[in-house]
């Protein structure tokens, strides 16, 4: 299946934003057409995004990479690529208060925490939100339903 961005997506300030210009790659989304330069692991976590996306009543998918938690810091941090499959995609830091937290035994929980997060905000929107909120206040919080 083929997946066609639209024009513009929505800037977390109301506005739009044309894909490729410094506004969006300010906003940290990625068009889907800029695949290209990517590695083969982003391409893969992308396609995992895509799929879980499919499959999400939220309008968002998110694939699981890996931890990137600093050091002295409570709980887990871990990068993120989420997606709509329509504006694109976008790389986001999530906290996990768990520290026991462990990427191959929980990564459906994380990703299916972040997908839920996303819920919170307008569907069309639900992009465009995350990565704001991600700007603005740091890695999102998520919790596991263990």
């Amino acid at each position: 299946m083929a997946l066609v961005p639209l024009p513009h997506w929505p800037h977390a300030s109301g506005g739009l934003v044309e894909p490729g210009t410094r506004a969006a790659d300010r906003q940290g989304i990625r068009r889907l057409a800029d695949r290209e330069a990517l590695t083969v692991n982003e391409v893969e976590l992308q396609e995992r995004a895509t799929y879980r996306r499919a499959k999400s009543p939220f309008g968002i998918g998110a694939a699981l990479d890996r931890d990137v938690t600093e050091p002295d810091r409570d709980g887990r941090v871990w990068r993120v690529v989420i997606t709509d499959t329509v504006r694109g995609f976008a790389s986001i830091r999530v906290l996990s208060p768990a520290p026991e937290c462990d990427a191959v035994r929980d990564a459906e929980e994380i990703e299916a925490a972040v997908e839920r997060l996303s819920g919170r905000y307008p569907l069309r929107e639900r992009l465009a939100c995350l990565v704001a909120h991600h700007n603005a206040d740091g890695p999102l919080r998520i919790r596991l339903d263990h």
